[in-house]
C-alpha cells in the first residue's frame, strides 16, 4: 500500500495546484539572492529545532533509564 487515509476530492486537488502554482510563482520571481537568504533562514531554523529536539531525547532516555533502574 502506498498511501492510507483521506483523499482529496477534484475541487480540492484543483484547489491545491492553483496555490502550488501561485507560489512559485512568486518564488520563482525573487532574486537568487533572496530565495538562498530564505533557504539560509530556514535552515537555522531547522538546525535549532533539531538541537532542541536532541536535547529533549536525551533528557527523557536519562529519565526512562532512571525509571528503569527503580523497578
Amino acid at each position: 500500500m502506498v498511501w492510507h487515509g483521506r483523499g482529496a476530492n477534484a475541487v480540492q486537488v484543483d484547489a491545491a495546484v492553483a496555490a502550488a502554482r501561485t507560489a512559485f510563482a512568486t518564488w520563482a520571481a525573487q532574486s537568487l539572492d533572496s530565495r538562498i537568504a530564505v533557504l539560509e533562514e530556514r535552515r537555522a531554523e531547522y538546525e535549532d529545532w533539531l538541537k532542541r529536539r536532541n536535547d529533549f531525547m536525551k533528557q527523557a532516555e536519562g529519565k526512562l533509564v532512571e525509571i528503569y533502574r527503580k523497578m
